[in-house]
């Protein structure tokens, strides 16, 4: 269960981008999609995609080397097509330890003429460097999108 937030520790993050809303969506939520751009570097790569997409279904990414993965992994809380995404999220045991389970709230605003704005909430930190790495990691992650998204 995630723990109630302290609103100065909550991560907030807004892209706009060159995509339809539809295009973002399936971004986030097609298994096959996902591996083309979740990882926050082109460098480090997205191994490994699994997702239950349901309210309650579980998703899996692995990114890095498929030898050696770091994954992640959560539940879907809440599903809107297309505008709103609701889920868990959990670093492996060993990774920020001290976090158990945080919460990520996707939503994809329609701004006309092919472009979307995404809005990324992430909640659940313990202290400002958790949220500060995690800016830094989802910064990487939108960057890699609106790049797949723009080809």
């Amino acid at each position: 269960m995630v723990k109630q937030a302290n609103s100065s520790l909550i991560l907030n993050l807004s892209r706009v981008l060159d995509a339809s809303r539809e295009r973002v969506w399936y971004a986030w939520t097609d298994p096959l999609r996902l591996k083309e751009w979740f990882a926050p570097s082109a460098g480090m790569g997205t191994c490994l995609a699994e997702v239950d997409f349901r309210p309650g279904g579980a998703w899996r990414i692995g990114m890095g080397p498929a030898r050696d993965p770091i994954l992640i992994s959560g539940r879907y809380l809440e599903i809107v097509p297309p505008e709103k995404l609701v889920f868990t999220w959990n670093w492996p045991p060993g990774m920020f330890d001290s976090l158990r389970e945080t919460q990520v709230t996707i939503l994809l605003k329609d701004l006309g003429s092919g472009k979307t704005e995404l809005t990324l909430r992430h909640e659940g930190f313990n202290t400002a460097q958790e949220r500060d790495d995690h800016a830094w990691g989802w910064n990487g992650c939108l960057e890699q999108l609106a790049i797949r998204l723009a080809r």
